[in-house]
């Protein structure tokens, strides 16, 4: 090995490895912010996934939780306006909060919790913030 190909392996080979140690950083940095809004409504919960990329957040699986209870339900969200909507139905009461999960470049995101009970089961749902 020549005296330049040496010189040239030392200088290169530590930029080429902090080069890849920076790479996800950088891709973690591009991810677009997502948010995902819940409301509790008579027979279950809506709302919204919303990001500045449509492509965030269109078709995007969100998922509802009942805080210490488990997944009740998914759906895909879908446009309506500028933002695209979901809507799972149930008739548990308790707290519960709605999540989607990083796509691509999309980031994750957790909606609030809210509280929903029943007063009398299949008649009305009121939720508390």
């Amino acid at each position: 090995m020549t005296k330049i190909r040496r010189t040239a392996l030392i200088v290169l080979a530590p930029l080429t490895v902090g080069g890849a140690l920076a790479a996800p950083a950088i891709a973690e940095a591009q991810t677009t912010p997502t948010t995902v809004s819940i409301q509790a409504e008579q027979g279950g919960f809506f709302g919204y996934v919303q990001s500045s990329k449509q492509s965030c957040e269109l078709n995007r699986t969100v998922k509802l939780h009942q805080h210490n209870g488990g997944l009740i339900g998914s759906d895909l969200a879908q446009p309506n306006g500028p933002d695209s909507m979901w809507q799972i139905k149930t008739d548990r009461s308790g707290h519960f909060y709605a999540h989607v999960q990083a796509k691509g470049l999309c980031a994750a995101a957790t909606s609030r919790l809210v509280r929903s009970f029943q007063w009398i089961v299949g008649l009305s749902t009121r939720a508390v913030r």
